[in-house]
């Protein structure tokens, strides 16, 4: 018997996890590192967390665009919406 398209097709994983790389000074570094070991968890995983929460969060959404002078009626910035106690944007 022979599968269909759909069968045989790779399904794409919804948690499927993506590489971001960053660059920073050694001080952050520091820090961020005796961070995730006093959390006993890895930099990966603080990593991960804090960007969960920043980009989750409409006050930094907010901030941030703020610091790059992204003017309010700018047609590329967000405004950060709460529904059903989920951020939307």
């Amino acid at each position: 018997m022979k599968k269909s398209r759909e069968e045989d097709e790779r399904k794409e994983r919804t948690d499927k996890k993506e590489r971001i790389q960053i660059h920073t000074i050694s001080d952050t570094k520091t820090k961020f590192n005796r961070i995730a070991r006093a959390c006993n968890i890895s930099e990966s995983e603080l990593g991960s967390k804090m960007l969960t929460y920043l980009v989750n969060n409409p006050d930094f959404v907010r901030w941030i665009q703020d610091q790059y002078e992204i003017p309010d009626n700018d047609p590329f910035r967000i405004i950060p919406v709460i529904e059903n106690g989920r951020l939307t944007y």
